[in-house]
């Protein structure tokens, strides 16, 4: 147990949680963003431009990691949703053991949006 917490001291202290993680959230969103949009074209068989889409994400991602308030902002942005998907998570697992499983796509909308309203003014 010592050296999971002495592995994880140490990448603490190279960085990983301040640096690596926020730049793998910015690129992967932006990525995956202009792979669904087609914003920098498409290839002759319709498939997106993985190139330039994976460039442009990078440049983002590391002109993300100079503003020191952006990464501030995805650090706390990370810590609460990590508690939200914990929470969302032990919410299914109790409708799950109730037997709520045959819920229409519109009464669950309408829960996933009152579930995030109450975790935004909580938070």
């Amino acid at each position: 147990m010592a050296f999971v917490q002495d592995v994880i001291a140490f990448l603490g202290r190279l960085g990983l949680w301040d640096v690596v993680l926020p730049f793998i959230l910015v690129f992967t969103v932006t990525y995956a963003v202009l792979e669904r949009t087609k914003v920098l074209g498409a290839e002759p068989d319709g498939s997106p431009k993985h190139s330039f889409n994976a460039v442009v994400a990078v440049v983002i991602g590391l002109i993300a990691l100079v503003a020191v308030n952006a990464l501030n902002m995805i650090g706390l942005f990370s810590q609460m949703i990590a508690v939200f998907v914990v929470a969302a998570v032990c919410i299914a697992v109790i409708f799950g053991f109730f037997g709520f499983q045959d819920l229409h796509k519109k009464h669950l909308n309408y829960f996933m949006v009152i579930a995030v309203l109450v975790f935004g003014i909580a938070s």
